[in-house]
């Protein structure tokens, strides 16, 4: 079996934590075996395990833990050593940011961009604590899983809390599906990943559930903001692709729009300009496009 490597930066945040990242789309080599799996796909220059299909969607995450990163850096309005009852949801915190902003502009090429499909994610609340912290739903080209997305894809379903026998410690599942889960850094040691699911706060403030590095399922979560959580948790991002690079022409059909054209097949409707940019020999009001046109894409 061929290694897996990465160059990594060092970065020292205001914090005073060291956080070790990529600084690019990680080279990973696979044997003939791994690469002509169905299960599998290169992208980004990262090897993804297939999720999910639906028509010409694929859900893809990551096979290995890419980096080490907290899930929120600073909880406004809280010291640093009391920050009890105050939560960080999905939607507000800096791993979001990070992996929809910086880790997708350095990984991604302009093709693969256009494949990666913006996506609205149903935000639920923690099972284990009758759907505790849910947040709002949000759009996101990439993502972490949650808990209840863990269930449904490494087997089982949300039923399995409900189970005292798997109860083995006071919140954590585990169950015959553990290995599954497991999930390993670059240099192959099983380590935590995050998910996006919010778990019980406490004097720590928000704490967010996560995979164990045995595959377990910590429902209550680690602490986001902890300066020494960073050592331990990683990321794994997720993301939905078109399953094939996407059309050069679109004809339109009644209802369209250009912002649903652009996100379509450029995976975000703010890029409805280029279409406009490009087609500006047929189209005068962007506003008013008719069926039957047939439009160049980007």
């Amino acid at each position: 079996m061929k290694k897996a490597f990465a160059v990594f930066l060092t970065v020292i945040l205001a914090a005073g934590s060291v956080i070790g990242f990529p600084i690019k789309a990680y080279a990973e080599m696979v044997d003939s075996a791994d690469s002509s799996s169905p299960n599998f796909i290169m992208f980004g220059g990262i090897k993804w395990r297939i999720l999910d299909v639906r028509d010409d969607r694929i859900l893809i995450l990551s096979e290995y833990v890419l980096e080490r990163r907290r899930f929120h850096i600073r909880e406004e309005g809280q010291s640093t050593w009391f920050r009890f009852g105050l939560q960080t949801p999905w939607e507000a915190s800096d791993i979001r940011q990070y992996l929809n902003e910086e880790f997708y502009e350095r990984t991604f090429s302009q093709e693969e961009k256009a494949r990666i499909i913006e996506t609205a994610l149903q935000n639920d609340g923690n099972p284990w604590f009758d759907n505790w912290g849910a947040g709002r739903d949000t759009m996101d080209k990439v993502f972490l899983l949650s808990a209840t997305e863990v269930l449904k894809y490494f087997g089982g379903d949300s039923e399995q809390i409900d189970s005292e026998a798997l109860r083995v410690h006071p919140n954590i599942l585990t169950d015959q599906f553990n290995s599954a889960r497991i999930a390993r850094n670059l240099n192959g040691v099983a380590v935590y990943w995050w998910l996006r699911t919010i778990g019980r706060g406490g004097f720590w403030g928000t704490q967010v559930a996560n995979i164990s590095a045995d595959g377990s399922i910590d429902f209550p979560g680690a602490p986001a903001c902890h300066r020494e959580v960073y050592a331990v948790y990683g990321v794994r991002p997720a993301m939905w692709i078109t399953a094939a690079q996407p059309p050069k022409t679109h004809t339109v059909k009644q209802g369209d729009t250009l912002w649903g054209i652009a996100r379509q097949f450029l995976g975000s409707g703010a890029r409805w300009q280029e279409i406009h940019a490009i087609n500006r020999n047929k189209i005068s009001n962007p506003n008013l496009i008719h069926p039957g046109w047939i439009l160049d894409l980007p």
